[in-house]
């Protein structure tokens, strides 16, 4: 297939998830094709794939982009504003470091059989990123289940802020 719109997943990676090489086009059904790759990959946000003949299979994705690196329990994943977490791909620039010494809460499903559960909810997400901007240069922001985001202060203390976006300014 001619894959367009990637940037994190390889265009190998999706033509090996797809599996169709050497199969006749018109035995193809694009929309099985797009379920198969959106089920396989939680990073890919949408998926259009279309068959033509005599013999052209396009696909065009469109990726979620990372923001959060979430460490928890010796390894770490990648999540989109989203909240969908996905498998990490090498190193990313830019992300916003989380040392979680718990889980966060569980979400409920949302409507869309076909995308994943978010692993943390939008409002985290948000909240992360109105935090980001007061961390203390080189310190990591901690996630605890009982009192939310923060991180250790330069001169020893410990402040969590929560979870919620809508005060922050007003915590700082």
């Amino acid at each position: 297939a001619q894959v367009s719109g990637n940037r994190i997943l390889t265009s190998a990676e999706i033509n090996s998830a797809l599996g169709v090489s050497g199969q006749p086009i018109f035995t193809l059904t694009p929309s099985e094709l797009e379920t198969r790759l959106r089920l396989n990959y939680p990073e890919l946000a949408s998926v259009y794939v279309t068959a033509t003949l005599p013999n052209l299979l396009s696909v065009q994705v469109i990726e979620r982009k990372p923001v959060i690196r979430w460490e928890q329990g010796g390894g770490y994943t990648w999540v989109a504003e989203d909240g969908v977490a996905f498998r990490p791909r090498g190193e990313m620039e830019g992300l916003i470091s989380v040392a979680a010494e718990s889980a966060p809460p569980v979400i409920g499903s949302g409507t869309d059989p076909l995308s994943p559960t978010p692993f943390i909810s939008v409002e985290m997400v948000q909240a992360l990123q109105g935090l980001a901007w007061h961390v203390p240069p080189g310190e990591v922001i901690l996630y605890n289940e009982a009192f939310g985001f923060g991180w250790n202060d330069p001169r020893g203390w410990r402040a969590y802020f929560g979870t919620t976006a809508s005060d922050v300014e007003l915590k700082m």
